[in-house]
């Protein structure tokens, strides 16, 4: 989930699992990812934006039986029906060369898109329309999203392209983790423990992602303290540097949190049980 204004990451759900803990299959781990968030979420609708690793038929039945939205991007060897012939999705995509122009910033770099859609079945989900916007300016193949969402203008095309962008902040989230928070550098004794210490740094990073939305000033104020080489006009995402602000300020102090929680002091003699 991304915080409505700034577009920063509120992880609503993680779970690391490994493959020999009672494992059964990738989909029901994801699975169990979406009836927490469809849980969470109680009566209000969502659109779950996903990459190629998703383009699978059990996840499309999934979200469209449980009530929600999906923008999925496809890959290449995917085959959709249209006007009743199954087609691949490059030989679909070239029949549409983008109508629609669009500037957008991804990942700090500027792209001009031409996008253009076209109706679209899934073998499996005959009975559902869908829709496949096709993207071209970004890389050298045509990116191509399918989705459930009703397209029926060029406001439609753009809210579900805009949507898929913002997915690429889930890319920065991961990145957070791993070079702010040194993450894959974490060993502990259990996958219990691991997973508690990433749930933890979930909470964290959401919890900066709101103090950044708020942007009061607090928020100002740990900006400042990262000492940034770039004006604060500049960026669009700010858990970087909010982190390093955190951390500077976190290196002045030289008790720790005993002056506002209690510690109970451990007695150093061993003792016989």
């Amino acid at each position: 989930m991304a915080t409505p204004k700034t577009k920063h990451p509120l992880p609503l759900y993680n779970h690391l699992y490994s493959s020999k803990e009672d494992f059964q299959s990738q989909n029901i781990e994801i699975a169990k990812g979406f009836n927490t968030v469809h849980t969470f979420l109680g009566k209000k609708k969502a659109t779950f934006v996903m990459d190629r690793g998703y383009d699978r038929n059990m996840i499309y039945e999934y979200v469209q039986n449980i009530g929600h939205h999906f923008v999925t991007r496809l890959n290449d060897n995917r085959y959709l029906i249209h006007k009743n012939r199954r087609v691949k999705v490059p030989d679909l995509a070239k029949r549409r060369k983008g109508k629609i122009n669009f500037k957008t910033e991804i990942q700090g770099e500027k792209y001009h898109l031409k996008v253009s859609h076209i109706k679209v079945k899934l073998p499996v989900l005959q009975d559902m329309p869908l829709y496949m916007v096709v993207v071209y300016g970004y890389g050298a193949k045509p990116m191509k999203l399918l989705t459930n969402h009703s397209i029926k203008g060029k406001d439609d095309v753009l809210r579900i392209l805009k949507s898929y962008i913002t997915r690429w902040r889930i890319e920065e989230l991961f990145r957070v983790q791993k070079e702010e928070f040194q993450l894959e550098k974490t060993r502990t004794m259990t996958l219990s423990s691991l997973r508690i210490l990433y749930t933890i740094l979930n909470c964290i990073i959401g919890h900066y992602s709101l103090a950044i939305e708020k942007n009061n000033y607090h928020t100002q104020i740990v900006l400042a303290r990262a000492r940034p080489s770039n004006k604060l006009k500049k960026i669009k995402f700010y858990l970087y540097r909010f982190i390093r602000g955190v951390s500077k300020i976190l290196t002045f102090d030289t008790v720790g949190i005993r002056y506002f929680h209690r510690i109970e002091q451990r007695s150093n003699q061993l003792s016989l049980l």
